[in-house]
C-alpha cells in the first residue's frame, strides 16, 4: 500500500492490493485506488493507515467466509457454520526514546535541563521504545547517582517525560511511579564572609570579577548573572526573570546598589548581555566554570562543616546581609525569588522597603586603574553603556 500525489491540485491517492469476492464465492486479488482528498502528507499518511486497517479486517472476513463455504461444500450434512471474522490484535502505538522529547513538547515546555537529562538517559537504555522500559531498568540507571538530590531530580525528569507521552507510547502505567524517591542529604552552600569576598574579587579576572560583584549586590544565581541584560535595568532596579522560575513567569526586582551601578557603567557593550563581552550567548563555558572553582581554591575559600562553597555562596551572603540589616522577609523574598510560606506562588515586589539595600555599606574593593583585570581584551570603541 502506498500514497502518491496526483493531479493539478496535488491531492494524495492511496494504492493497495486487496481481495474481492467473485459471484461463485472464490477470491481474487485486485488493485484499488482511493483519493484521500488532502494535499498534506501527514494527514494522507494517517488516512492511509486507517485504510490499511480497514482492508485487513475486510480480508479476514472474506477468508473466513470462504473457509466456511468450503466446509459446507465438503460436508453437506454438517450443521451450518456462521462465519465470524477473527479478532485482529492491534499493536499499541510505539514511541522511540529519542523521539519522546518532541512528543512531550506538545504538552509542556521542554527545558534545557530536561533535554540534557533525557538525552543521556535514552542513550544509556538497552531498549529503543518507551513501552519497553521497566522500573528495574530505570532504577538501575538512577543508582549511578549516589546523592539524593541528583537522584530525585533525574527520576522526576524521566518520570515527567514518560507521563507526558503516555498517549503516544500506549503505556498504561508510568514505571517511574514504582520507584520511590530518596532522602536528600546534600549540604547547602554557606555564605562568604566579607574578607573572603574581598580576596575573591581582588584575585578574579573578568568576567568573574564583575560576576561576583553582581552576585554580591543582587543575590542572583550563576546562570542568571550570565543571562542578565542591559534592557532589564531600568528605573534604578534590575527586573529579571530567573531561569529557575521562568516556567512559572516569576520575576524579581532588585534595586541597584551605587557601587554596582558604578562598576556596570564602566563596562563596554558587546550585545544586550551585560557580560556579553566574554559570554556572548549568555552561557558560561565549562572551562570557565572549572576556572572559577580553581579560583576559589587559590583564595583559600573552601567548604567546611557549615556548608559547601560555590558561586551561589554569594547568594547566601546577600540574604544574610539583608537579614542583618533588618530588611523584612517579604521584601527579601521579592528580591531573591523565594515563595512565601503564607501565600503560595505569590511574590512581593515591595521596592520601597527593598531600596533600603542602597544604604548598605559598600565593601572596600581593591582599587584598580581599570575595571578589567590584566590580560582582558576590551575594545575602546565599544558603545557607551546606558545610565544606571
Amino acid at each position: 500500500m502506498a500514497i502518491r500525489k496526483r493531479g493539478k491540485r496535488g491531492l494524495y491517492s492511496a494504492y493497495w492490493r486487496g481481495l474481492d469476492e467473485r459471484p461463485d464465492g472464490t477470491l481474487v486479488v485486485v488493485t484499488r485506488e482511493t483519493c484521500l482528498h488532502t494535499s498534506d502528507p501527514v494527514t494522507a499518511a494517517a488516512l492511509d493507515r486507517q485504510l490499511r486497517e480497514r482492508e485487513a479486517r475486510r480480508r479476514a472476513t472474506l477468508r473466513a467466509r470462504a473457509f466456511a463455504r468450503q466446509l459446507m461444500d465438503d460436508h453437506p450434512d454438517a450443521p451450518p457454520v456462521h462465519a465470524v471474522a477473527p479478532a485482529i490484535e492491534h499493536r499499541p502505538r510505539r514511541l522511540r526514546l529519542d523521539s519522546a522529547l518532541d512528543a512531550a513538547g506538545k504538552y509542556a515546555p521542554v527545558s534545557d535541563t530536561m533535554r540534557r537529562v533525557w538525552s543521556r538517559f535514552a542513550r544509556s537504555m538497552p531498549v529503543r521504545y518507551c513501552d519497553e522500559l521497566t522500573a528495574p531498568m530505570i532504577h538501575g540507571y538512577l543508582d549511578q547517582y549516589a546523592r539524593g538530590k541528583t537522584y530525585n531530580n533525574v527520576r522526576n525528569i524521566v518520570g515527567r517525560v514518560l507521563s507526558l507521552t503516555r498517549m503516544e507510547s500506549g503505556v498504561d502505567r508510568n514505571p517511574v511511579d514504582l520507584i520511590p524517591t530518596r532522602r536528600s542529604e546534600s549540604t547547602h552552600q554557606r555564605p562568604l564572609s566579607l574578607q573572603e569576598f574581598l580576596r575573591l574579587h581582588a584575585a578574579a579576572p573578568n568576567p568573574w570579577r564583575t560576576a561576583v560583584l553582581i552576585a554580591w549586590h543582587t543575590g542572583l544565581r550563576q546562570k542568571d548573572v550570565a543571562t542578565l541584560r542591559w534592557s532589564e535595568i531600568r528605573d534604578g532596579a534590575i527586573h529579571h526573570t530567573p531561569g529557575k522560575t521562568a516556567r512559572f513567569g516569576r520575576a524579581v526586582e532588585i534595586p541597584v546598589h551605587p557601587q554596582l551601578a558604578a562598576a556596570l557603567t564602566a563596562l563596554p557593550h558587546a550585545n544586550d548581555f551585560i557580560l556579553g563581552q566574554w559570554w556572548p550567548n549568555g552561557t558560561i563555558p565549562d572551562h570557565d566554570r572549572r576556572r572559577f572553582a580553581a579560583l576559589l581554591a587559590s583564595c583559600g575559600i573552601t567548604s567546611d562543616s557549615t556548608g559547601i562553597v560555590n558561586f551561589n555562596s554569594l547568594r547566601d551572603s546577600f540574604v544574610s546581609r539583608l537579614d542583618a540589616a533588618g530588611i523584612p522577609r517579604h521584601a527579601i523574598r521579592g528580591m531573591v525569588g523565594h515563595i512565601s510560606d503564607d501565600t503560595t506562588d505569590l511574590y512581593s515586589h515591595d521596592l520601597t522597603t527593598a531600596r533600603r539595600i542602597l544604604s548598605l555599606p559598600a565593601p572596600p574593593l581593591d582599587p584598580s586603574p581599570t575595571p578589567f583585570a590584566s590580560g582582558d581584551i576590551i575594545s575602546a570603541s565599544s558603545a557607551a553603556p546606558p545610565k544606571i
